[in-house]
């Protein structure tokens, strides 16, 4: 509070109850003194990253184009990565792209699961407005070999579902 009174402004970074996933995560907050009022407005910093992470393989994608695009995103880190992208087709269901098993790439993926959970025109109705949805589905995750929950943030570019998301363990 002494910072904001004496600075009219503040982030704070702090533990904070996400509704969304009933869990306690870390969150960051920028607050703001007028007329003796405080505003705010605040981000899920694992929310935050998976949207990202999701909008900077689009970017890729329009500059450097599908194949170039995909061909770097399909390079598989030698540790494996629990938050990873994916491009699925949603006509198809095959992943067109993805850097966390090689496997994947043509095969089931993170789509499968999610179109099996929940209603494929209900997620395509939704990204196809130009804004993403967040999908919450049960998959096996690649660092611990458990079945967990993970939150996953999808949008629609170029007839594609681009997504990425994290694991209950992060």
């Amino acid at each position: 509070m002494a910072d904001l009174e004496a600075n009219g402004r503040v982030w704070v970074t702090y533990y904070f109850h996400n509704p969304s996933t009933d869990t306690e995560q870390l969150k960051r907050t920028y607050l703001e003194l007028r007329d003796g009022l405080v505003f705010g407005s605040g981000y899920y910093i694992l929310d935050s990253h998976v949207q990202a992470a999701t909008y900077g393989q689009v970017l890729e994608y329009n500059n450097k184009g599908r194949a170039a695009a995909f061909a770097d995103l399909n390079t598989i880190p030698e540790a494996p990565v629990s938050t990873y992208v994916f491009v699925a087709d949603p006509v198809t269901g095959k992943t067109e792209a993805q850097n966390v098993n090689p496997d994947l790439t043509g095969a089931a993926s993170d789509w499968d699961v999610i179109s099996s959970t929940l209603q494929v025109d209900d997620i395509l109705n939704e990204i196809r407005r130009g804004t993403g949805t967040w999908v919450n589905y049960q998959i096996t995750n690649p660092v611990t070999g458990d079945a967990e929950e993970k939150r996953t943030w999808l949008i629609m570019h170029d007839g594609l579902v681009f997504g990425s998301g994290y694991y209950s363990s992060d």
